[in-house]
């Protein structure tokens, strides 16, 4: 697994790092210190989706993070 790039979200109040890798059609978020939710996303028909229990802002801060990645790898 390689690591894509790294990105800091704003959870609950609280910032955290983390190493974005992609697998098995998935973007998985892992938390660098151990100590953040980690996180997984999919893009499914143009929409970003998530089975984690993350709030509104947390999913918009992680698809933000991606739309960027994504973007300057064109």
């Amino acid at each position: 697994m390689n690591v894509l790039f790294k990105t800091s979200l704003e959870i609950r109040g609280n910032a955290t790092t983390y190493e974005v890798i992609f697998e098995n059609e998935v973007y998985h978020f892992q938390p660098i210190n151990e100590k953040g939710l980690p996180l997984r996303i999919r893009r499914e028909e143009d929409e970003w989706h998530s089975d984690d229990a993350i709030d509104a802002q947390t999913k918009t801060a992680a698809t933000e993070a991606l739309d960027a990645y994504l973007l300057s790898q064109h």
